[in-house]
């Protein structure tokens, strides 16, 4: 009986055995495996699976692809490559391989390598838009603003780019362009409810210099209205940190009545998923030897040709209630990054109005609204123009007047 049972123990274990040892041998058994090992943070394991199963079945894709990722998880980029550079030649429409040939291009630690690697592989999808988005974005990293400017242009009028490329090559071909010169005109009527209904003028020059990430712009406005007149000095940087966060920070002063005698500006803006972008920040004033702070947060969703973005400001306290500004800011994107028509709604007057917002801080119980477009578009490559009306309603006393603001500028270039 004793002889029986150990009979009985040994064939089954035999069997186990033999079950465990076939499974360890089967490519697909070896894939679960290596999958399980490269999910639970240990790639040497993944990679001992791997190679076993490559060793069986060299055009196992779907075991490749677990290598490629356990190689770079390892930053063992070199080995990665070759995986990579097998897949795309037997391979290139496998199912996810566009998706690990991003990682993979990601996955380098300099932009240089990146751009490479893009070269290396465009061929073989020739019709992706989002490499040659990436390609674009890294031709400036690597200083080679002509290139980048020009293929981020052509790639702006293509019909097929997500929110994500559409918002990157964007922000790409506004840093490609190494200088700008502007002059604006902007002219304020006003309704005969109006005590003075003399027209406010201002004239606005700028300067602007990009200098790898940032955008340094100098900024001064003239302005006068009947006997009175100012000018206001700027001067407004916007910072890049990543693909994702940049800043804007401005400090300005003025001589004359019409203008706050300091302004300054920090806001912080990231891309926190494809097509979303977040602002929070706060604008400082001062007139008359008092202070003046507004927060600020703001959302934008870039859609295809569309941009929204909703924003309001908040502050400061004065005469027992808080100054606000709500507004809603919708675009619509013709052929390239600076050529869109848009339409503006606001309730109340936004700090970033320059020259009306000393109305606000002069009477803080004045209430508005605004409802206003216009058209921002391109001549080639160095010019640019723009004009826009705006209509305001302001609440006067027992009455309302309406301001009638119109806006014409031209910016060029080089």
């Amino acid at each position: 009986m004793k002889g029986f049972t150990f009979i009985i123990v040994m064939f089954f274990s035999a069997n186990f055995l033999t079950a465990q040892e076939q499974s360890t041998q089967d490519p697909d058994s070896l894939l679960t495996l290596a999958t399980k090992e490269y999910r639970a943070g240990r790639p040497e394991k993944a990679l001992a699976y791997t190679q076993k199963g490559l060793a069986i079945a060299p055009q196992y894709h779907d075991i490749r692809m677990v290598e490629t990722r356990a190689y770079m998880a390892l930053s063992d980029m070199e080995n990665a490559k070759k995986d990579m550079t097998f897949l795309i030649t037997h391979a290139p429409q496998y199912p996810e391989m566009k998706e690990l040939l991003y990682q993979f291009i990601n996955h380098y630690n300099n932009p240089v390598q990146q751009l490479k690697a893009v070269e290396s592989y465009q061929s073989t999808y020739p019709e992706d838009l989002h490499l040659q988005a990436l390609k674009a974005y890294l031709l400036l990293e690597n200083k080679q603003k002509k290139a980048a400017q020009e293929l981020s242009r052509k790639l702006l009028k293509e019909k097929g780019l997500s929110g994500q490329d559409q918002y990157q090559l964007q922000v790409t071909y506004k840093r490609s362009i190494t200088n700008e010169v502007g002059i604006g005109y902007q002219y304020i009527g006003f309704s005969s409810d109006y005590i003075n209904t003399e027209p406010w003028q201002t004239v606005t020059l700028e300067y602007q210099r990009n200098i790898n990430r940032t955008a340094i712009i100098g900024r001064t406005m003239l302005s006068g209205r009947d006997e009175r007149d100012g000018q206001f000095y700027e001067v407004e940087a916007y910072p890049v940190f990543s693909k994702r966060f940049y800043t804007l920070v401005s400090a300005g002063v003025s001589s004359g009545t019409l203008f706050p005698d300091f302004r300054g500006s920090l806001s912080g803006f990231y891309n926190f998923a494809p097509k979303w972008e977040g602002e929070a920040g706060m604008r400082y004033a001062s007139a008359n030897g008092d202070g003046y702070f507004t927060g600020i947060a703001g959302l934008s969703l870039y859609e295809g040709n569309i941009y929204i973005n909703a924003k309001t400001f908040l502050g400061p306290k004065r005469a027992g209630r808080f100054i606000q500004n709500y507004q809603l800011n919708l675009r619509y994107y013709l052929n390239d990054a600076d050529s869109y028509g848009f339409i503006i709604i606001s309730s109340g007057i936004s700090p970033d109005e320059r020259t009306i917002y000393t109305q606000l801080l002069e009477n803080p119980t004045l209430k508005a609204t605004m409802f206003g477009g216009g058209i921002r578009k391109t001549l080639g490559i160095h010019h640019l123009i723009q004009a826009s009306f705006n209509l305001m309603t302001e609440r006067i006393t027992t009455t309302s007047g309406q301001q009638y603001i119109s806006n014409v500028a031209y910016r060029y270039r080089f």
